[in-house]
């Protein structure tokens, strides 16, 4: 018994690692994305002005685009989450099915099984998994049920598509070729690149949230105007 509670924190542990690195990845990329996104916007109007002669109200000082990169601070109550996420729900849940997988289907890596395997993974294994993924980060966000389900639902036919396009090769390569002892490591190694998209994708979720949250207060204020 005190080898499978190791078994399971270790996998726990390591999926909150990596679950937390791949959203410390996602920020990243994003605060990137952000500044050139500034830098674009703030030199393109100034080097038209410039060839016209002219000065224009976004003729702001160089200094302007160092202080937005300067001003960038990683979210780290986000990454708290992914840790969260990982610790209580990636690494227990994939630790317990894919053992069940081998209880139920053995331990060959033939093709058959491996197939098997692969099918019952991305049908059954990783919708209740993003089910639970979506559910469990809404209510560390502190969101209601009926707003967890509408992002859920909004967001799961996209993650079930891009999931697709990667996963059976990810979960073949592990079942055929990774030693039992070492898959839920590989597992989670290859999902460095995929937890750094679900951040992507919740953290578009909430930004999508504020900006319809924006728009309500702008046509709120249009017609009391």
């Amino acid at each position: 018994r005190g080898r499978v509670a190791i078994a399971m924190l270790r996998a726990a542990m390591t999926s909150a690692s990596v679950m937390s690195l791949g959203d410390v990845l996602c920020q990243a990329l994003q605060a990137r994305a952000a500044r050139e996104g500034e830098d674009a916007r703030g030199t393109a109007p100034r080097a038209s002005a410039s060839r016209r002669g002219l000065k224009t109200k976004d003729d702001a000082p160089r200094a302007t685009a160092r202080d937005a990169r300067a001003g960038f601070e990683h979210d780290f109550e986000r990454t708290a989450r992914f840790f969260v996420v990982g610790a209580a729900l990636h690494g227990p849940f994939f630790h317990v099915a894919f053992r069940a997988l081998e209880r139920a289907m053995g331990a060959s890596t033939n093709a058959a099984t491996v197939a098997r395997k692969v099918a019952v993974g991305h049908t059954v294994l990783f919708p209740t998994y993003t089910a639970g993924f979506f559910f469990f980060m809404s209510a560390l966000e502190g969101e209601t049920m009926t707003a967890a389900y509408d992002r859920f639902r909004d967001k799961a036919a996209e993650t079930f598509i891009s999931g697709t396009c990667y996963w059976p090769f990810a979960n073949a390569f592990n079942f055929a070729y990774v030693p039992r002892a070492g898959r839920i490591l590989f597992l989670n190694a290859a999902g460095v690149a995929w937890n750094a998209y679900m951040s992507h994708v919740v953290s578009a979720s909430d930004d999508g949230k504020r900006q319809g949250g924006d728009a309500s207060v702008l046509v709120a204020s249009s017609a009391e105007g």
